[in-house]
């Protein structure tokens, strides 16, 4: 990987920083604040850097510029962020920062493309794909989702407990 590749890489990284900014802040300072459900999205982009790392020779061995795939994978992300930055789409707060960290994700994914190609892409689609996980999962989802296993969770108590006997008072999803 020469010198001009790796100084294209970075500051796509950096642009992509600068993308993430936003909605990131939004999740550790806005509404994000207020729950743990987040937390985990910090540690995410420095797992992928190290997985990044420890491939590093296999990744960057066969890097060629592609850019009729990059190109309008990036345009892409960059024109979803753009809409989602500018309000052109009425979603709320959360659903919103939700949006943009999935746009500047796929805008970095197809500089990432660009600059390396499908083949290096292939090798790094583990690290890669794995910064999905900066994506904070939407509120109304997560609830339904986290109610769902309350419920299931609740059921499965009260089976196990009816069948092995135990004396217990239930109250919605709390045992005594």
């Amino acid at each position: 990987m020469c010198i001009r590749d790796r100084a294209l890489f970075a500051l796509s990284m950096a642009v992509t920083a600068l993308m993430l900014s936003i909605p990131l802040r939004e999740v550790f300072f806005g509404f994000g604040a207020r729950t743990d459900y987040y937390d985990h999205i910090l540690v995410v982009p420095f797992m992928s850097a190290m997985l990044f790392y420890w491939r590093k020779n296999a990744i960057f061995s066969n890097a060629k510029f592609l850019p009729r795939l990059g190109v309008p994978l990036a345009a892409c992300g960059v024109a979803l962020y753009a809409a989602g930055i500018t309000g052109l789409l009425p979603l709320s707060l959360n659903i919103r920062t939700s949006f943009l960290a999935f746009s500047a994700l796929l805008a970095f994914v197809g500089a990432f493309v660009f600059l390396f190609g499908a083949k290096s892409f292939q090798k790094a689609r583990f690290p890669l794909l794995f910064l999905a996980f900066m994506i904070p999962i939407p509120l109304v989802i997560l609830d339904g989702f986290i109610s769902s296993l309350q419920v299931a969770s609740t059921e499965a108590t009260n089976i196990l407990f009816g069948i092995l006997g135990v004396p217990y008072y239930r109250e919605g999803f709390f045992f005594y």
